[in-house]
């Protein structure tokens, strides 16, 4: 019996990715998350005032996430894969070796909402600062390679602007931290 969650927002692990074929005959990227906490607002108990916290959750289940790549969805598709440190080209969503395309093993925050015909249907999504049905499929090269022509370069506009906004406090401890490594 699957577990249903609540409404809300989540902590997961990624423990899968996949780029696969919609049943409309659209490339799909598909994210599978493991569940391991949720934010929940509780009392604090010095003060009595509200907080959020993140809790663990009973039990841990895989879900999916599905993030279409379509001329009205791509840049919404672009910003999330970003979010979650995707750095290459769409079709490389199924290479799970490379550095810049490997997501497996990321922990991010994800947010649940109900949808569907009846309101009944659980909808995962990369949960961004501001904010069906199983693939037929895995893509064919010829469309990898139309994917990563239409859509390549809003993915590449997306990953620099990612790029230039790190904080600057940021970029001084990486290239800090890099200077000690021995080469």
């Amino acid at each position: 019996m699957s577990v249903k969650y609540a409404e809300g927002i989540y902590g997961a692990q990624i423990t899968d990715q996949a780029l696969t074929t919609s049943k409309k005959g659209n490339a799909m990227g598909v994210i599978t998350i493991q569940i391991l906490t949720q934010l929940v607002e509780t009392q604090d108990p010095g003060t009595g005032e509200p907080v959020r916290v993140f809790e663990k959750v009973e039990l841990s289940e895989r879900r999916r996430v599905y993030l279409a790549f379509t001329p009205n969805s791509v840049e919404w598709t672009a910003q999330r894969l970003t979010k979650l440190g995707f750095m290459a080209q769409p079709s490389q969503l199924k290479d799970t070796e490379s550095p810049e395309s490997r997501l497996i093993g990321t922990e991010a925050l994800f947010e649940m909402k109900f949808g569907g015909d009846d309101g009944t249907l659980e909808s995962w999504n990369v949960l961004l600062e501001s904010s069906g049905a199983k693939p037929a499929e895995p893509t064919t090269g010829v469309q990898d390679l139309e994917l990563d022509a239409e859509f390549g370069a809003i993915f590449r506009e997306s990953q620099a602007e990612a790029v230039t906004e790190a904080p600057k406090e940021q970029v001084q401890q990486i290239t800090a931290a890099s200077a000690d490594v021995p080469f």
